[in-house]
């Protein structure tokens, strides 16, 4: 399984406060993730972790098609805040990728 930070870089400038990814910076990293889906061979379950990460979905779709994907609001605090909701929200899908994992498990699909 793999959790992945949709940009998995630092953005902004060092010692500079945290900024909204531009839509330039989403780009680039979309061209980036078939490569890193390459070489994660036994990659099966995929959880995007917010609105940003929900945009690589076509992408995995394509790249491999196998890989079940899921999806999850971010699970930062001022999100995770905005409603109870979210948190039971987050929890259920962390449940149901676990829960494929474990079904993968006992059929052998792990090497």
């Amino acid at each position: 399984m793999l959790l992945w930070n949709c940009v998995p870089w630092i953005v902004h400038a060092p010692g500079a406060r945290g900024r909204p990814l531009r839509r330039a910076e989403i780009r680039e990293w979309l061209a980036t993730l078939p490569g890193l889906l390459a070489l994660l061979p036994r990659l099966t379950t995929v959880v995007l972790a917010g609105r940003v990460a929900r945009e690589a979905a076509p992408v995995i779709a394509v790249a491999r098609p196998n890989v079940a994907l899921f999806t999850t609001p971010h699970s930062s605090p001022a999100n995770v805040c905005t409603s109870p909701a979210v948190p039971a929200a987050i929890r259920d899908t962390l449940s149901a990728a676990a829960a494929r994992l474990g079904s993968m498990h006992k059929e052998g699909g792990f090497a």
